[in-house]
């Protein structure tokens, strides 16, 4: 059952009942053994030591009675009920005081069968029902219920004679049927159902019932298991009435494109083992009880909530020869009806050109408009129940005009292309639209000529909110098969055609496993599946399948309903005992509004991460970007996994904390810290779409903080080793040095790991560039700094003593702690920059 959440709050209501409060759902009377409206030529006997015809309830003088040593085979007693009944059970009595003393006793076991014209026999009800007359008791009533309800006109009580049963030699009964009749007008039998009326924003009557629900013998209350429900949809609005009827399996239907406000009746008959049940007539309203927000399309209404109507589009505008303009549209497939269109025809100014207030026949001739203007087209639903603030639906009127070698040619266009979008599930849209055409004709001069736009711009914005999830789906290595339901209700054929122009089929039901996952998983009552076994079916002929699915297994219904008027395979759930959901397969007519679910077969459809690039920001930290293909599916988190490989600095440096760490981030960027200075890590960035299981990754090295070296000789050392992915120690780079003192530049070629740089000037301050791959079209600048040389030589070679000494020895905090302080001591008397 179709339900709505959301700001929108249309509730579900009950329908109300328009019937006699002489109705009842009571089905446990006596059908006329004990009244005598049963004749004596009704009641027949196989054997008996006593008239058949005294085996009436509460008899007087009689009762019928049979001895067990009479024969070996079973006696029956056998009722003719006139016409076809149902029946709930039967009671059974012992013989009267006239008949037997209080001291009779008889202890026997009865089954029952069922005719529907004397000559064909069923079993009924399963086990013996067991008829006791006790000792010290005398006209004691026992009531025998079938726990359902049986439509049959013949009823046989069968006793086996065989059996020594318990008691009296003679076994004696009265009896009475009970049940009741499909036409008795004294006492009108009409079985309970709880009728929900749910009005959809998008237009649409969600009508579901109950199972019809009697109360029987003991005043057991039971279900009628239906096998067909025939209803009828009928509103007065308009001129005569609107009459829609249903032939269904399920109890319920959907009905598309209601009249707003208007009032709808719904009669329902329930068709019990062949034979038609009055099970009531109700009506209700159609209205929606809804904010504003929800008519206008605004925020805070949800845009599931968001009530539509139809509107017009596929507009074609064509120009007349006397300077008319004449305006043909037709009408969307889905929303409610209004009583009536008004249309507006607005300048540019805003002024209303034309005022039509009954503009529903999808036709309207404009006289007198300017050449070159624009107009805009204004359509608004309303009649009584109609809020004024319901959403407007606006085209705009193009006139132009065209010229050619004698005169001009007035030519116009509704800018309405019947645009259209529908997402792959592969994680794309899909985007289809009408050509765009300016129409001029002229009967008198029999001409007529169009012509097209050139190009189209298109927009595209994300709305916020979700495409939903899926029902169900099943991931391997390299595919993935999805399975949704669709949006709205619809026909067979329009829910085929929506899946497929989504890069799918409505769903093929190929294995059990499949439709129990899909059965615990909807919260639909009923859906469209791919079956279709019509004449004009879409299927191969070797399969019942839209998509050509083998038929590895079938789940028909007892009672399936299929025909030629009902080939369209829909599937019910059925809810089985200790909350296990299973289905069953019926035929339905194709036109029939239901949910369909859709599946969709995908490889690819989750982007990876490119383009990962990782910036040295400080000695410790390193600055990770990375972006999408843009492709399929974005991923909605990140995994960001780093271990370190290597550290690449004169003095080996042990490496701190873990090996391997990782963070989770729902952005494309992180920044990692607390690593190693001058060492080159692994980076894994590792994206995933909850709930599927799929994971992308993007794999490259990068490295922290350029290290810089000053040698004894006065030469300088730069260790860029900045790496991420594609670049390798042995790759070109280009240092550019700028004497910041002297303003004179040099250019130093080297590698990725060393750049050499000779005849530096102790005192300098310089400015460092260092560019990747330094070709014409492929150099880019990999890192800038500033660099202050000490004034000192003998500072230079007691920094750069004790890197060798701990690059020899063992490491040696102490010493290591100590050149640093002496240097960054020095290095903060002298205001020199120490960025390395």
């Amino acid at each position: 059952m179709s339900s709505l959440l959301g700001v929108c709050l249309v509730s579900l209501v009950l329908f109300e009942a328009l019937q006699s409060s002489a109705l009842d759902s009571k089905c446990y009377f006596g059908l006329g053994l004990e009244s005598g409206s049963i004749t004596n030529d009704q009641i027949t006997a196989s054997a008996n030591t006593s008239s058949p015809t005294s085996g009436r309830l509460n008899h007087d003088h009689g009762a019928w009675c049979f001895r067990s040593s009479d024969s070996i085979d079973e006696v029956f007693f056998s009722v003719d009920l006139g016409q076809v009944r149902l029946i709930s059970g039967f009671q059974s009595q012992g013989p009267p005081q006239s008949k037997h003393g209080v001291e009779y006793l008889r202890y026997v076991g009865l089954r029952v069968a069922l005719s529907l014209d004397g000559s064909s026999w069923r079993d009924c009800c399963g086990d013996l029902f067991y008829a006791d007359d006790k000792s010290d008791s005398q006209g004691v009533i026992s009531t025998h219920s079938f726990h359902r309800v049986e439509t049959a006109r013949y009823i046989r009580i069968l006793a086996s004679s065989g059996v020594r049963w318990v008691g009296h030699e003679e076994k004696c009964f009265r009896f009475e049927v009970l049940g009741c009749s499909l036409d008795d007008l004294s006492r009108r039998f009409q079985p309970e159902i709880h009728l929900m009326f749910n009005a959809l924003p998008a237009g649409f009557l969600d009508i579901q019932w109950t199972k019809p629900e009697v109360e029987v013998a003991n005043r057991e209350r039971v279900f009628l298991e239906s096998e067909r429900f025939l209803a009828k949809l009928v509103t007065e609005e308009g001129q005569r009435p609107e009459i829609t009827q249903f032939n269904l399996t399920t109890p319920g239907f959907i009905s598309a494109n209601p009249v707003f406000g208007a009032k709808y009746q719904v009669e329902i008959t329930c068709v019990y083992q062949g034979f038609a049940i009055n099970c009531g007539r109700y009506e209700k309203e159609a209205v929606l009880k809804a904010p504003s927000s929800c008519f206008l399309h605004v925020s805070p209404c949800s845009i599931a909530d968001r009530i539509d109507f139809i509107r017009p589009h596929r507009f074609r505008a064509t120009s007349l020869e006397d300077g008319s303009v004449v305006v043909k549209w037709t009408e969307t497939r889905h929303g409610w009806r209004s009583p009536n269109m008004r249309l507006k025809v607005e300048d540019n100014g805003g002024n209303v050109i034309e005022e039509i207030g009954d503009s529903i026949q999808k036709v309207i001739t404009l006289p007198n408009l300017q050449k070159t203007n624009d107009y805009k087209l204004v359509f608004t639903p309303y009649g009584p129940n109609i809020p004024n603030e319901v959403k407007e639906h606006t085209g705009t009127l193009v006139l132009m005009t065209k010229w050619n070698s004698t005169k001009d040619h007035h030519h116009s266009f509704v800018a309405d292309v019947d645009f259209q979008s529908q997402i792959q599930w592969s994680g794309q849209i899909r985007s289809t639209w009408e050509p765009a055409r300016a129409i001029m004709e002229s009967k008198k001069a029999n001409v007529y000529s169009e012509f097209e736009a050139q190009g189209y711009i298109i927009s595209l914005r994300p709305l916020g909110g979700s495409v939903g999830s899926p029902v169900h789906f099943v991931e391997s290595n390299s595919s993935m098969v999805l399975y949704m339901e669709t949006s709205l209700p619809d026909q067979w054929g329009n829910l085929e055609s929506e899946c497929v122009s989504s890069g799918g089929h409505l769903v093929s039901l190929d294995h059990y496993y499949l439709e129990e996952a899909l059965a615990r998983n909807t919260n639909l009552s009923s859906y469209w599946s791919g079956g279709n076994i019509c004449p004009n079916s879409p299927a191969p002929p070797d399969s019942m399948w839209s998509d050509g699915s083998a038929e590895l297994s079938t789940n028909f219904a007892f009672n399936s309903g299929l025909d030629g008027g009902h080939c369209c395979i829909k599937v019910d759930i059925v809810e089985q005992p200790r909350s296990n959901s299973s289905s069953v397969w019926k035929g339905e007519n194709c036109a029939s509004y239901l949910h369909g679910i859709c599946e969709y077969k995908v490889t690819d459809y989750l982007d990876e991460p490119v383009n990962l690039v990782g910036t040295a920001i400080s000695p410790e930290s390193i600055n990770l970007t990375w972006s999408g293909a843009m492709k399929f599916w974005q991923p909605q988190e990140f995994m960001v996994v780093y271990c370190h490989v290597k550290s690449l600095s004169a003095a080996s440096l042990p490496i701190r904390g873990n090996f391997c760490r990782y963070d989770s981030v729902k952005n494309q960027s992180f920044t990692i810290k607390s690593l190693q200075p001058f060492s080159e890590y692994n980076v894994s960035i590792i994206g995933r779409l909850p709930p599927f299981e799929k994971m992308v990754s993007a794999v490259g090295n990068a490295r922290t903080h350029v290290e810089w070296i000053i040698t004894p000789k006065g030469h300088l050392i730069v260790s860029w080793l900045k790496k991420i992915a594609k670049f390798e120690e042995s790759d070109i780079v280009m240092l550019s040095l700028k004497h910041l003192d002297g303003n004179v530049s040099s250019n130093y070629t080297g590698t990725a790991s060393e750049v050499r740089v000779t005849s530096l000037q102790l005192g300098g301050l310089y400015e460092f560039t260092l560019i990747a791959h330094p070709e014409p079209g492929l150099a880019f600048i990999a890192h800038k700094s500033e660099l202050a040389l000490p004034q000192r030589p003998e500072l230079i070679l007691l920094v750069k003593d004790i890197l060798s000494r701990t690059k020899r020895d063992r490491w040696n905090p102490l010493d290591f702690k100590m050149a640093l302080m002496i240097w960054f001591g020095w290095a903060k008397r002298q205001d020199i920059k120490t960025d390395t």
